[in-house]
């Protein structure tokens, strides 16, 4: 495993300064990082909702250091609210339509692909009901970390979601549909399998389900490993 550098990103004019310590076993010697302070409240704040951080929260109180890969998808939220943040104010100063406010119950998505960055996934989406969602990775977008949703029909681009649960509706008729996409996300699984029983294809991937196992879960096995299913 490469060793990480010191993380920074455009959204914050504050570069965090990490440590990165050597841990010896068996296999080789490998990488971890010890967390600023700035990074380890997030890490607490996350914790409250979301079962996936608080088993790093638990794992950082007794270990005082995350693995590279576990320490990547705390990196990316940890951005993404302070992206959120600063987008929240320019559309204010500018007059547009604002977001919605935080709503923890669009979580379940971000908990998914944080697993799912955590497994090594690059460009992690999921399909739930007519809808996919994308999240965005690319380093050289001004959206990177937020979640795109769109219609799994090709019909069209429907709104974001930043990781502090706001909704940015595309349009009027998109900001009606917050209500059907958050009673999706509260049935995340059962809306996974569901998907992969209506369309015979993964609804992580999108590829063919042959096996019987995974036709009866509606999700490959390796999707379902990645994305914690």
């Amino acid at each position: 495993m490469n060793q990480p550098t010191n993380s920074t990103n455009s959204t914050n004019s504050t570069q965090l300064q990490l440590s990165t310590i050597k841990v010896k076993s068996t296999s080789g010697v490998s990488y971890h990082v010890e967390l600023v302070r700035p990074l380890v409240a997030h890490l607490e704040h996350l914790a409250i909702t979301n079962n996936f951080f608080k088993s790093l929260l638990s794992q950082y109180s007794q270990r005082h250091y995350l693995s590279v890969n576990q320490y990547k998808p705390l990196e990316r939220r940890y951005y993404e609210s302070l992206a959120a943040s600063a987008e929240s104010e320019v559309i204010a100063e500018s007059g547009k339509s604002k977001p919605t406010q935080p709503n923890n119950r669009w979580q379940p998505i971000f908990t998914k692909f944080d697993a799912a960055i955590s497994n090594g996934v690059k460009n992690p989406r999921i399909r739930l009901g007519d809808y996919k969602f994308k999240l965005i990775t690319e380093p050289s977008n001004r959206n990177v970390g937020y979640v795109y949703i769109y219609h799994d029909d090709n019909a069209g681009y429907v709104g974001k979601l930043s990781a502090v649960g706001q909704f940015y509706a595309y349009d009027y008729q998109s900001q009606q549909l917050a209500p059907k996409l958050l009673k999706l996300i509260d049935n995340i699984d059962a809306e996974l399998t569901a998907y992969g029983h209506r369309t015979g294809a993964c609804s992580c991937c999108g590829r063919t389900l042959t096996a019987k196992a995974s036709i009866d879960l509606g999700i490959g096995p390796v999707c379902a490993e990645n994305f914690g299913l």
